[in-house]
This record gives structure tokens, sequence and C-alpha cells, in this order.
């Protein structure tokens, strides 16, 4: 017989202080009430093919910001000891606002769209019961665009008055991409012992071209130094009681 899951779920927030926004002890900035939600589905994970898929949102009651996301993650089992597993998520915050600047006594708040797109590979590969090999990628792309150049000074009382905000020795607008790989391979020697010898591939860029596309933004990380790390990290475990019989 066919199987799957669904569910899903609703929140509802009351008005709230946020004392980390700010960045100033002491200070605090007031988000109002909102409501929020998503619904998911996952398919039978006996098949080869499966996925999992949700979606939600949220929306704010007296703030101009809401929110979506869409979660996709399809997977493909090959064989009993090869898995590979996809997952994208994109999410989208409109008219959201956050801290940009302060000088010590003054906290500045400027008005910006949120775009996030999240791609991650995750696949392993069983010799058998003792070593297996498996890979994890992962790119992570957002932006900050202020395009209403629309910003605020934060008020004792946790509100926000409109300022004329001049961005040209502090830009806020900010893409942000990072790219990794991890490549490992896994041994069980013995009861409770492991070896792991571990590849990591990274590439890492930060701009302020929030205006930008995700490909633009993939060509312009993709002329920035890649990091490589090689590691071997062993852990043996002693029996106590071994060792007492040894003496």
């Amino acid at each position: 017989p066919k199987r799957f899951a669904f569910g899903g779920n609703f929140t509802y927030n009351s008005e709230n202080h946020d004392y980390f926004e700010p960045r100033i002890e002491g200070k605090f900035v007031t988000f109002s009430s909102n409501l929020g939600g998503n619904v998911w589905v996952s398919s039978d994970y006996r098949k080869k093919f499966a996925y999992d898929v949700g979606i939600g949102g949220r929306t704010w009651s007296a703030d101009p910001q809401n929110s979506v996301f869409l979660d996709i993650s399809p997977r493909y089992r090959f064989s009993d000891k090869f898995l590979v597993v996809w997952r994208t998520e994109l999410s989208k915050n409109f008219k959201n606002f956050g801290y940009i600047d302060d000088d010590g006594t003054d906290v500045f708040l400027g008005q910006r769209n949120i775009t996030g797109i999240e791609n991650a590979l995750q696949a392993g590969y069983n010799f058998d019961p003792y070593k297996a090999i498996n890979v994890r990628f992962r790119n992570f792309w957002s932006t900050a665009h202020y395009k209403d150049n629309i910003f605020f000074i934060l008020n004792d009382d946790g509100t926000r008055a409109p300022i004329a905000y001049d961005i040209s020795e502090n830009d806020p607008n900010t893409n942000f991409n990072i790219w990794n790989i991890d490549l490992s391979f896994n041994w069980r020697f013995s009861p409770g012992s492991e070896a792991v010898l571990l590849y990591r591939n990274q590439i890492f860029n930060e701009d302020t071209l929030s205006h930008i596309n995700y490909r633009d933004s993939l060509d312009n990380l993709f002329k920035q130094p890649v990091q490589h790390t090689l590691s071997l990290r062993i852990v043996y475990f002693l029996d106590v009681n071994n060792i007492k019989n040894a003496f």
C-alpha cells in the first residue's frame, strides 16, 4: 500500500520586544503581533524515489513586513548502500526592518527585502557495516536590498521614526554567498573506535551588490580564492577493565 505523511501548524505571537536587534544594552525594538504557519507533505520513504515539500509564511499586523518560504527535498535510493538527498529552500522577507548602524546612543534601522536560496546535497555509500564514504554540499545565498531607501531612528519605547540616512559611508546593502563541500571516509575499525578522513572545500564572498541575481552572485563567488582543508581524526576506545587485567 502507498503511504505518505502530511501536517502543518499555525502560530500567533503577540507584540514583543527584541533586545538583540538594537545591539545596545537596554534598548529594544518593538515588533507587532504576527501570524504564521506552514504545511508539508512527505512521500513513502520505502520507495526508491521519495520527496518532502513544505510551504509557509508569516504576516505582521501593524508592520508592513511579511515572509514566505518553499522547501523541496527529493531523495533517491539507488540501493541499500547508496542514498542521495537533495534539498532546496527559497525564502523571501518583504519590507523587513532591522539594524544597520548606531553611534553608541542612537540606533538606526532600515527597511529591506531579504532573499535567500539554499541548495544542499547529501550522499552516502556504505561499503559494509564498518566503512562508508559521505559527501555533503551546501550553497547558501542571501541578499538584503534597501531599494526604497527607507530608514528609521529607534525611539526609547521601541517604536521607530523615519529619518534621512546617508548610506555613502556605510552601505547596508548586502550580498552574501558561501559554498562548501565535505568529502569524508569513515572507518569503524573496532567497537567504539573510528577513523575519519575529511576533505573540505570552501568559498566565501560578501559585498554590497544586493541588486544582482543568484547566477551573477555565483559568478562573483567563483572568482574568490578557494580554501582547502584536509584532516584526519582518530578516536580509539580503551576498555579500562582490559587494561587492569593486563597488569
